[in-house]
């Protein structure tokens, strides 16, 4: 790891490390499950589809601030990318980050999929942005219009909208999506926002 950098001076997550890390020692076997720690590492699995993980993980040095590694499940530049995910379970996921990461306080940075390091904040931002396109998704699909309607900005510009209606439609159509909608967290026939679980219900908003 010293050696990666000396090679890559501008990466923060091998600063961070070097030059004193000493080797991280592998279990043998692996061990598996929903939280762990490996070597200076606290680490978590937490959903992005159904059948997709990502795994975030935390470098917290005496005296320094919190360091989190969010792949997946932050981005750094243009709008949060949604495709390949279930959109109710990167809500979820988010808030959950958003959560883990309070004790952290302002002073924690986050590294996305791409761009600069994000700030405390960034988590939160990212669950309230799945939150509201969710919500106005599903007042789309109640009102009846098509993926194709024009919509309201969302707070990144992106295409998430069109993504969104399709999961929500397929989970509220007829004979087999009130299941499917309440796993994620969406109840039909309810006002936009309503039934998306709330940020501040989460315990991550004020």
């Amino acid at each position: 790891m010293p050696a990666t950098a000396a090679r890559c001076r501008r990466c923060c997550w091998c600063a961070s490390l070097a030059p004193a890390a000493p080797p991280i020692q592998l279990t043998d076997p692996l061990r598996l499950g929903e939280h762990g720690r490996l070597g200076p590492f606290d680490w978590w699995r937490l959903p992005r589809a159904a059948d997709r993980w990502v795994t975030v993980w935390r470098l917290a040095r005496p005296g320094q601030p919190a360091l989190w590694l969010a792949h997946g499940l932050l981005q750094g530049a243009g709008a949060p990318d949604g495709r390949d995910a279930d959109l109710a379970l990167l809500l979820q996921s988010s808030q959950r980050l958003a959560a883990l990461a309070a004790a952290d306080g302002a002073a924690a940075r986050f590294i996305g999929e791409q761009g600069p390091l994000l700030p405390a904040g960034a988590p939160l931002a990212h669950a309230l942005y799945w939150q509201r396109l969710l919500a106005e998704a599903h007042a789309a699909v109640v009102r009846g219009d098509d993926e194709a309607a024009p919509a309201p900005a969302p707070a990144w510009p992106g295409r998430g909208l069109g993504l969104a209606w399709l999961q929500l439609a397929t989970r509220l159509a007829p004979g087999g999506a009130a299941g499917a909608g309440r796993a994620a967290g969406v109840s039909a026939g309810a006002g936009a926002g309503a039934g998306v679980t709330s940020c501040t219900a989460a315990g991550v908003g004020g």
